[in-house]
């Protein structure tokens, strides 16, 4: 036979080969389960606030010591001039999660009935922020400062809420005599970068 012949055969084989093997694969293969897992968010949740009350102390026109705090039931009791209203609520407080950190938040929304006596004595009152001052009964790693909070874990945050019926002048405060008024106090949770 002859050499041309030969390459010829041999190509001719090679060829078959190549398309044949097109299909299949001639090296070993394995595969494994990489394990299953669950990723699960965290959370942050404001509860129910709880226990919260009012006292009163009397300023005056401000040149002496203030009185000291008394229990104010607003049902039943009245403000004049120169007294500080205070009330102070525990706000529950739930972070989950690896990085969580949130700031808490409040607002004093303070609003008229509708009479003029009491558009008059909302707009006498000065109201301070709502003054976030501590944590208590934390668990895990919650922490606080400054109004915001980091960690994992349960608390309750110390709240103090502060309005003001400011002395005045003399009779500059006389249209809001018999006023009425509803407060209520409004607490946000934001998350905040936890870095």
């Amino acid at each position: 036979m002859k050499k041309s012949t030969k390459a010829l055969i041999a190509g001719g084989i090679g060829v078959a080969l190549l398309v044949g093997g097109a299909g299949t694969v001639a090296f070993w293969t394995d595969e494994a389960d990489g394990g299953d897992g669950v990723i699960t968010a965290g959370t942050l949740d404001l509860g129910t606030p709880a226990g919260g009350g009012w006292e009163i102390s009397h300023a005056g026109d401000g040149s002496g010591t203030a009185t000291a705090p008394v229990a104010f039931n607003p049902e039943s009791d009245q403000i004049v001039p120169g007294d500080i209203l205070t009330y102070a609520q525990n706000i529950p407080v739930t972070l989950e999660g690896e990085n969580i950190a949130a700031q808490f938040d409040g607002a004093i929304d303070v609003t008229a009935n509708g009479a003029d006596a009491d558009t008059a004595l909302a707009a006498a009152l000065e109201k301070e922020d709502l003054a976030a001052t501590d944590i208590s009964g934390a668990t895990g790693d919650l922490s606080f400062d400054n109004g915001k909070l980091t960690g994992e874990g349960t608390g309750n945050v110390e709240v103090t809420t502060t309005v003001k019926f400011p002395w005045g002048t003399e009779g500059q405060y006389n249209p809001a005599k018999l006023g009425s008024l509803n407060f209520a106090v409004d607490y946000k949770l934001t998350q905040v970068p936890g870095n």
